[in-house]
């Protein structure tokens, strides 16, 4: 593994643990009836979804773009913040913990497919699509033929 990688990956080690946290604190607060920053918790997972594709962790990336569908249905008022969604919501963020520390000793390391169940329990038939990947640059067709 390369210097910059290893430097990126702990950026990214350091900076999915700030966001599971948050999310974990919000969920905490509402628990005991406080009012909870929805946008924020939402925000705060599209950024761990894009934190994991810029350092190409697809399957972190995956489970985090579960968490940010269920948030998005949540803060838009589509989905209750009650125990069933706050633990299924833990449940995704302890898969991508779980799953992130296991990469450290096991580049190998088997998905969280446990806790992509439990969101995509909780986003029932309409569990959103896979998130995009990068796209390649358009190539013609066919190349013009050259000037006489």
């Amino acid at each position: 593994m390369s210097d910059l990688r290893r430097e990126l990956l702990a950026a990214f080690d350091a900076e999915h643990k700030e966001h599971l946290g948050a999310i974990r604190a919000a969920l905490d607060a509402a628990e005991r009836g406080e009012q909870a920053d929805l946008r924020d918790i939402f925000r705060r997972a599209h950024s761990l979804k894009g934190a994991a594709r810029a350092v190409d962790l697809p399957v972190v990336e995956e489970v985090a773009h579960r968490l940010e569908a269920v948030l998005a249905r949540v803060a838009e008022g589509v989905m209750a913040l009650d125990a069933r969604v706050a633990a299924g919501v833990q449940v995704g963020l302890d898969g991508i913990e779980g799953y992130v520390a296991a990469l450290a000793s096991d580049p190998a390391a088997p998905a969280p497919v446990a806790a992509m169940a439990a969101l995509d329990a909780l986003l029932g038939d309409e569990a959103p699509p896979a998130a995009p990947e990068a796209a390649a640059p358009a190539l013609p067709a066919a190349l013009p033929p050259p000037p006489p």
